[in-house]
C-alpha cells in the first residue's frame, strides 16, 4: 500500500530513509531507492537524495565489496497492473552494472512460465554493488547516481516514474583522523626544530 514501504531485507531492516516516488494519476504505484550499510539495519545519512557512504569494504578484507548496499522498491499492489505492464530499469555509473545485471524482478520471471509475472505486485532487492561491478574500488571517494525507472508499456496509461539518488563515497573517519594527526606530528617537529635553532 503506497505510503508505507514494507522493510527490505527481512528481519533486522528498518523502514525509511528511501525516495520515494508516487504520482496521482498512477493510484496505489509507489516506486523507491535508498543507500543503507550493509549487514545493519541502519541506513545511510542523507540529505534529500544525496547519501553518504564511507571507504572501505564489507564482509572481510580483500572482499571487494564497498561497505554500503542501495535497496529497491517497487509496490503495483492495488494497482491492477503487474511486472508485465512495465519496463524497468536500473541505471548506474557504476562500471558493468546494468539493469540485466538488476533486475531480479525479470530475473526471477525467466525461470518462471511465461506471463508468470502477471502475479508479481511487490518487488524488493538490497545489492552491493561490487557484487556485479567490475573495477569497483571500495576505498575510492567517489559520486554514485543511480536511478529505479519504470515505464508502463504500450496501452497502460499513466506517466513514467523515476526514483533517483546519489551514493557521496568519502573517507572513514577513523583514515582522516591518522591523516590529520600525522599532520598534526609533522607541523610540531618542524616548530620544534625552528624554536630550538
Amino acid at each position: 500500500m503506497p505510503g508505507v514501504i514494507i522493510p527490505i531485507g527481512g528481519s533486522g531492516q528498518v523502514n525509511g530513509n528511501f525516495v520515494v516516488v508516487e504520482d496521482s494519476a498512477f493510484p496505489n504505484i509507489q516506486i523507491g531507492i535508498r543507500a543503507i550499510e550493509r549487514f545493519s539495519p541502519t541506513p545511510l545519512p542523507n540529505t534529500g537524495s544525496d547519501y553518504v557512504a564511507q571507504t572501505g569494504e564489507s564482509g572481510g578484507s580483500g572482499s571487494g565489496l564497498p561497505t554500503w548496499n542501495y535497496d529497491l522498491h517497487i509496490d503495483l499492489r492495488g494497482s491492477g497492473l503487474s511486472f508485465d505492464d512495465f519496463v524497468i530499469d536500473v541505471a548506474t555509473t557504476v562500471t558493468n552494472h546494468s539493469a540485466a545485471d538488476l533486475q531480479a524482478a525479470i530475473e526471477f520471471g525467466s525461470i518462471l512460465p511465461a506471463g508468470s509475472l502477471n502475479a508479481v505486485e511487490l518487488f524488493q532487492s538490497s545489492t552491493n554493488p561490487g557484487f556485479f561491478a567490475s573495477g569497483i574500488n571500495p576505498f575510492d571517494p567517489t559520486s554514485y547516481p543511480f536511478s529505479l525507472t519504470i515505464t508502463p508499456k504500450l496501452g497502460v496509461n499513466g506517466p513514467t516514474l523515476t526514483a533517483g539518488m546519489v551514493v557521496n563515497v568519502v573517507p572513514e573517519p577513523t583514515s582522516a583522523m591518522l591523516i590529520l594527526l600525522g599532520l598534526g606530528g609533522v607541523f610540531g617537529v618542524v616548530r620544534r626544530r625552528r624554536w630550538s635553532n
